[in-house]
């Protein structure tokens, strides 16, 4: 985990949450499928999940919730969290 210690501190910046999984599937080249489990201060867990297209500079939002046994809750995009995410992993993108 400590190769991802810069997207942990973009999540608990961003997000207000500390990463407890991360997934971070190339598709292809320029398409990277993010999915992040991570932790609030009332130690509730929430999903964030995004493809980041790299060669068109786009991110594509899949969801944000907040699961718990007996429901889901939607919970909306964090486009500031989205951009650092982005600009971390253009930054280090497969050669």
């Amino acid at each position: 985990m400590e190769k991802y210690q810069e997207i942990a501190k973009i999540t608990e910046k961003y997000l207000g949450g500390h990463l407890q999984k991360l997934a971070l599937n190339y598709e292809n080249p320029t398409l990277v499928h993010v999915e992040l489990i991570y932790e609030d201060d009332s130690q509730f867990q929430l999903d964030y999940e995004v493809d980041v297209e790299l060669k068109k500079e786009k991110i594509v939002f899949c969801k944000h919730v907040l699961t718990n046994p007996f429901e889901k809750t939607r919970l909306q995009r964090n486009k500031e969290f989205e951009t650092a995410l982005f600009a971390y992993l253009l930054n280090h993108k497969r050669a």
